[in-house]
């Protein structure tokens, strides 16, 4: 190694140990019968290398089981839960997401009760019913969620205070305030119903 430069001698120290750590071919005829045998004469083989065996533990064994009974829990009490849903104490029980159509705005939803999927973002009501919505005044709309026994909501919009007031038939008025104001403003809302 006369003439290198500083960092190339050792680079190819380790190249040369690389090399020299490949396992040998089979050469002999026995080898090339019995593969298995010349894998344990290796160095590296079974004398305290690395062994190549899939052995199977009992630790192995358990955690596996346990990941099945616990995924397959899980799923039943998902699944569970799902079928127990509908208009039951303590579910919410319709949501609806007001945005009116998107070429019109919100302040053209009809003054008549309309169902219509341009008008919304979400829905949801826990008897399958429709949700419907009107446009009462500047700020002032209804939500009636049919069929549907709730009688408690909450509202929220991004750009005004709300307020909720409960009338018959799953209906709920919705405000839409300036806020710290008491003048009405058309803005998307959301309306929630327990």
């Amino acid at each position: 190694m006369t003439g290198a430069r500083s960092g190339e001698g050792s680079a190819v120290v380790v190249v040369r140990a690389v090399v020299e750590m490949r396992p040998r071919q089979l050469s002999s005829q026995s080898d090339r019968a019995n593969p298995r045998e010349a894998f344990h004469q290796l160095p590296g083989g079974s004398g305290g290398g690395i062994s190549m065996r899939f052995r199977l533990h009992l630790a192995t064994v358990l955690s596996v089981f346990a990941l099945f009974f616990a995924l397959g829990g899980s799923s039943l009490a998902v699944s569970h839960a799902i079928s127990r849903t509908g208009c039951g104490a303590g579910v919410v029980r319709g949501v609806a997401a007001v945005t009116g159509e998107p070429s019109k705005g919100i302040a053209n939803v009809p003054d008549t009760f309309s169902s219509s999927r341009a008008l919304f973002s979400r829905t949801f009501n826990c008897s399958g019913g429709a949700v419907q919505v009107r446009r009462i005044s500047t700020g002032v709309y209804q939500v009636r969620f049919a069929r549907n026994p709730s009688q408690a909501a909450v509202a929220s919009a991004g750009a005004a205070e709300t307020t909720v007031t409960p009338m018959p038939g799953g209906v709920f008025q919705v405000g839409l305030y300036y806020p710290g104001q008491q003048s009405t403003l058309d803005t998307p809302f959301v309306v929630v119903a327990a």
